[in-house]
Parts: C-alpha cells; sequence; structure tokens
C-alpha cells in the first residue's frame, strides 16, 4: 500500500511538529535526529520519545541521525532518505517546523533537489503560552541549478569512485575508453567541456595534478548526486 511518510527534525517541543502533520495523511514518520549527544539533543531525544510514544500503535515509526552543524551532509542525509521512501512508492513530506536553523536549511536543500513537498506549522501562542498552530505553510523551495543527462552521469560516477587524477581517468572509468582509441581525444574536448560547466555550477571542484586536472565533488555535487540515484 501506498503511504505517506512525514520526515520530521525534532527540536525541543513536539506541538508544532506533531498539529503540523495532523494537517495531513500519515502512514509513517521517520524522525531526524542529531548524532550528538548535547543538552539541546537530549530535549530531542525526550521530544522523539513521546512521538514514538503517542503514535507508535497508529503509524510506523522510524529514526535516522544526522550531522547537525554540518548543512550538506545532513541535507545528503535527508535527500537519501527521500529517494528510498519514494523508491517504495510512497509520498514523501518534510515537516521543518520544530527543527534547528542549520537542520531546516538542510530540509530546504533536501526538498530543492527531490521536489519532496516542505512545510512549516507557524505556532499559536496565548499569553506567552504555546498554544498550538494557527496556520500551516507549504513552502515551494526554488530548484537548485541542475545537471544535464550527461553532466549528471559524471556527477554519479564521482560520487561512486571519489576524487579522480586527472580527465583521462574519468574517460577510461566512465566511457570504457582507451586513450588509443580513434575517438578519445574527441571525448576528452567533450568532458573538458562538461567539467568546466559542473565547476561554474559548484557541483565539482578541480586541482592541479602534476600536468592533469584532480577532479573531485563538492557536498553540492554529491546532494545533486545522491537526489537523482
Amino acid at each position: 500500500m501506498k503511504k505517506t511518510v512525514h520526515i520530521i527534525p525534532v527540536g525541543d517541543t513536539k506541538t508544532t511538529l506533531i498539529e503540523g502533520m495532523r494537517q495531513y495523511p500519515f502512514h509513517k514518520i521517520v524522525l531526524v535526529l542529531g548524532n550528538t549527544t548535547g543538552p539541546g539533543e537530549k530535549k530531542a531525544e525526550v521530544v522523539a520519545a513521546e512521538i514514538r510514544s503517542e503514535f507508535g500503535k497508529v503509524a510506523e515509526i522510524e529514526e535516522i541521525h544526522v550531522e547537525l552543524d554540518d548543512i550538506y551532509t545532513a541535507a545528503i542525509t535527508i535527500a537519501e532518505k527521500i529517494r528510498a521512501e519514494e523508491k517504495q512508492g510512497n509520498t514523501v513530506m518534510v515537516n521543518a517546523s520544530g527543527s534547528l536553523r542549520t537542520i531546516g536549511i538542510s530540509c530546504y536543500l533536501a526538498c530543492a533537489v527531490t521536489g519532496a513537498k516542505l512545510y512549516v506549522a507557524l505556532p499559536a501562542y496565548e499569553e506567552g503560552m504555546l498554544t498550538g498552530i494557527r496556520q500551516v505553510l507549504n513552502v515551494p523551495p526554488a530548484p537548485l541549478k541542475d545537471a544535464g543527462r550527461e553532466e549528471l552521469s559524471i556527477l554519479k560516477y564521482l560520487n561512486e569512485h571519489g576524487t579522480l587524477d586527472s580527465v583521462d581517468t574519468l574517460i577510461r572509468g566512465l566511457r570504457r575508453l582507451e586513450k588509443t582509441a580513434p575517438e578519445f581525444q574527441k571525448e576528452r574536448a567533450r568532458m573538458s567541456y562538461h567539467i568546466k560547466k559542473l565547476r561554474e555550477k559548484g557541483f565539482i571542484k578541480t586541482g592541479k595534478n602534476g600536468k592533469n586536472l584532480k577532479i573531485s565533488l563538492t557536498p553540492l555535487g554529491r546532494l545533486i548526486a545522491v537526489s537523482k540515484s
């Protein structure tokens, strides 16, 4: 059965998280927690336990852990989870109502590259006390610069194989061509063009490796590669 999955970064209060989620169907909840053990994360663990206790009998509940201080690494983890759920035929929504600002940015980036729905519940207060929510906003992330089909194949190859020591190494691995092949130099010119474009978009970085060009993904490039896998 197709499920509606809510990915919820957990903060130190659950009211906006839960009341926002209740505005939509839900069958599965993925709680996003940090992989640290600081005071703030202890509060989040308490809220996560309360959510599991309240909803464990009516929804499947799962946890993933992210790097709280690394926006791109957290975005990659969230994007990977979005894609994994979508591959199972599920609809994914991301609830950024109660997360840290850094994780809120990570959620925005993950939704921008995957197209998942991002929403935020705005809290309601009475005499300074949190009483519920006053509105749920659907946040349409602006799409990031995308990669074309051939550019994406380069990003995916780099994501799988890590930093490469030259353009020739990339051609041999990705195109299965040796330098002795008649079409190698033509392919080299074409590959150099794509590398230049990917560098301009901020998806890869390059550096000198003797006479060769060392090529590696940036965090944004890895995010794009993961989101399209």
